[in-house]
């Protein structure tokens, strides 16, 4: 499946089994229905909705952009997932030249970055307007059933980049906005047992930067009457959602570790400028930056991490927290 403008689905209507025969599914959409059961027996099985878009600066470049790019994962009621390692994946991703073509950061840094910010600045038009709509879902539904007999990994990612100038001489106007929704959703009564390590992430970021600039030079168009003046307006908004939801009734079971995190990063940065000649009679700039996020894990159900045989245990401590324990709480310890 490619990442196009079309929107592909696979949908499995009837159950499959493969006969312990290796499964990977590629689509945006992929629908399991209603007690459906897929069994890979001793392989492994991946399904992928994603829709990765690795010329995200490139295509930044453009004056006006609306982009809407969603995947989605459904399992429906009381559906079977069986087979070794069994992953969901769900992708709606920004990625830079860089993160496409593996280059190293100091590359990126120094070449690359600089190389793309002066294309920009010299396609850059008086008004560019950048709104960016990703999302990206798992959701298992009523008691569906996911056994695996070595890791199980859930995994929505959700990047939005809405980057850009605007630059005029007279009048300048610049609007990024990007939309990033990521969602794990695990309903009631649905059970989820892996003999390895048992993982569900949600991460969702969003990146709304605009810069407009209006300056004068020697040669720039003059406006109408006598009375020169420059103005320059750029607002950012960046709004972010990423979020796990496990029901009362689920029970997720691992032999060895199980991970449920969410994670996410909004980030809205607006900049204007202005100049004029010494005998101009106004030169405005304003700029305005909004961001919203929402990063929540909300777990009523029940998970067991058995922390069996070759388990790996990470305990991670913030360096920026310090903790003072008292005479009377060292003694206790």
């Amino acid at each position: 499946v490619k990442d196009d403008s079309d929107s592909d689905t696979v949908t499995f209507a009837g159950s499959i089994s493969t006969g312990n025969g290796y499964m990977d599914v590629f689509a945006d959409h992929i629908i399991v229905d209603n007690d459906v059961v897929i069994n890979t027996g001793s392989e492994s099985m991946q399904l992928r909705a994603r829709r990765v878009n690795n010329l995200a600066q490139l295509e930044n470049l453009s004056p006006l952009l609306f982009p809407i790019r969603d995947v989605s994962i459904d399992i429906g009621t009381n559906a079977e997932l069986r087979g070794d390692s069994i992953y969901l994946v769900a992708q709606s991703e920004d990625r830079s030249l860089a993160e496409a073509l593996g280059i190293s950061n100091e590359v990126n840094n120094f070449i690359i970055e600089p190389l793309a910010g002066q294309v920009d600045n010299l396609l850059a038009l008086p008004v560019k307007v950048l709104v960016k709509q990703y999302s990206s879902s798992v959701t298992i539904q009523d008691g569906a059933t996911i056994v695996g007999t070595g890791t199980v990994g859930i995994y929505s990612t959700a990047t939005a980049d809405s980057s850009g100038s605007a630059s005029g001489s007279i009048v300048s106007i610049g609007y990024a906005q990007a939309n990033a929704t990521s969602t794990v959703e695990i309903q009631e009564n649905v059970t989820i047992s892996a003999s390895d390590a048992l993982v569900v992430t949600s991460d969702g970021a969003a990146t709304a930067a605009i810069s407009a600039s209006a300056a004068r030079a020697a040669d720039s168009t003059p406006n109408p009457g006598k009375r020169q003046f420059a103005g320059a307006a750029a607002a950012s908004y960046a709004n972010l959602k990423s979020t796990i939801t496990v029901a009362e009734t689920a029970v997720l079971t691992a032999g060895k570790t199980a991970n449920i995190i969410a994670n996410g990063d909004a980030y809205s940065e607006a900049d204007a400028e202005t100049g004029l000649f010494s005998d101009g009679n106004a030169a405005l700039a304003f700029a305005f930056e909004f961001s919203d996020a929402e990063v929540t894990t909300t777990v009523d159900g029940t998970v067991q991490a058995n922390l069996q045989d070759g388990s790996v245990v990470k305990i991670e401590i913030n360096p920026l927290v310090c903790l003072l324990y008292t005479s009377d709480a060292a003694d206790e310890l």
